[in-house]
C-alpha cells in the first residue's frame, strides 16, 4: 500500500491571463490592417483566406477588450485544482518555477497530449512555499513555455 504524502493546502487566485489594456490607436491599427488584407485576399481572388484575416482580427479585438477573469488555485494532498477542475498529481511529470518579477510562474507537465505543459500564474511571495511544498510529491523538471507563448507574451498579445 502507497503511503500518502500530506501537503499544506495553498490557495491563491490569479487572472486567466494578463490583461494588458490597449490604445484606441492599437485597436484601429488592427482593425485598418485587416480590412486591407481581406480587400487584398477577396482581390487575389482567395475568399477564404480574406474571411479568415477579418475573424482573426475580430476575434484578437474581442480578447484585448475583455477583461480577464479571476481564476482559483489551490495545491493540496489530492493535486492541483483549477476552479474546478482537479489535477491529481499521479497526472503530473514534473514542475518548474519560473521566478521572474514580477510574474512568476508554476510550469506542470502533465501526462496528456493536448497542452502538456500548462503556466498558472503565482503570486511571488507564494513561489518559495509551493516549490517546497510541489518537490515532496513531484520531480523538479526543467521546463518552458512554448516560443510561441513567450512571442506573443512579448508582444502583449
Amino acid at each position: 500500500m502507497e503511503e500518502k504524502i500530506i501537503l499544506e493546502t495553498i490557495t491563491w487566485s490569479a487572472p486567466e491571463y494578463l490583461h494588458a489594456p490597449k490604445s484606441n490607436d492599437w485597436l484601429w491599427t488592427i482593425g485598418i490592417v485587416a480590412v486591407v488584407g481581406a480587400v487584398l485576399a477577396f482581390w487575389l481572388k482567395n475568399p477564404l483566406f480574406g474571411i479568415f484575416i477579418l475573424l482573426s482580427a475580430t476575434v484578437l479585438i474581442m480578447f484585448r477588450v475583455r477583461v480577464p477573469k479571476d481564476i482559483s488555485y489551490e495545491i493540496n494532498s489530492d493535486g492541483l485544482k483549477m476552479q474546478s477542475k482537479l489535477i491529481p498529481f499521479k497526472k503530473v511529470k514534473g514542475f518548474t518555477i519560473k521566478d521572474e518579477y514580477p510574474n512568476a510562474k508554476l510550469l506542470i507537465e502533465i501526462n496528456t497530449n493536448f497542452l502538456p505543459i500548462q503556466s498558472i500564474p503565482i503570486p511571488q511571495e507564494l513561489a518559495r512555499k509551493i516549490d517546497t511544498e510541489l518537490k515532496k510529491i513531484i520531480p523538479v523538471l526543467e521546463l518552458n513555455e512554448s516560443q510561441l507563448i513567450q512571442f506573443a507574451d512579448k508582444l502583449g498579445v
